[in-house]
C-alpha cells in the first residue's frame, strides 16, 4: 500500500516511535564546526557488538565476517552532518566525553520513508 497520505505517512511514523519505547538511551554526539567542539545528548537505540579479530580464522574456518563495533539508530529529526563521533555517556561535557568509550562514525546512512512509498 502506497503511503499517498499525511494521515498513512504520520501512522507509520507513530508506530515506529512507539517500537522505540523502552530500547533508548542517553549518548553524547560530538561535532567539529569551524574549530569549536559541541556535545549534543541525544535519546537513541544504541547496541554494542562484539569486534572480531581479523588475524583469528572463523569458526567454519573461513575469512572472518566484518562486522560494526556498535550501530545507533537514531530519530530522523536528528542532524547527523558534522558529528564526528559518539561518546557512550549521557552527560554532554568534556569531561565525560574524555572518560567515555568512543565510537567513530564510519557510515551513516539515512533510512526512512519518503513520499512514494520507498523505504
Amino acid at each position: 500500500m502506497p503511503i499517498d497520505s499525511t494521515l498513512k505517512a504520520n501512522h507509520v511514523y507513530n508506530m515506529v516511535r512507539k517500537t522505540w519505547l523502552g530500547r533508548q538511551q542517553s549518548v553524547v554526539l560530538v561535532s567539529l564546526v569551524s574549530g569549536v567542539w559541541t556535545y549534543t545528548a541525544q535519546s537513541v537505540i544504541f547496541r554494542r557488538h562484539e569486534v572480531i579479530d581479523p588475524q583469528q580464522p572463523d569458526i567454519s574456518g573461513g575469512a572472518p565476517r566484518i562486522k560494526a563495533d556498535a550501530l545507533m539508530i537514531v530519530d530522523m529529526s536528528v542532524d547527523l552532518t558534522n558529528v564526528l563521533y559518539v561518546a557512550y555517556t549521557a552527560t554532554a561535557t568534556s569531561l565525560a566525553v574524555s572518560n567515555a568509550e568512543k565510537y567513530e562514525c564510519i557510515e551513516k546512512t539515512p533510512t526512512r520513508i519518503i513520499p512514494g512509498g520507498t523505504h
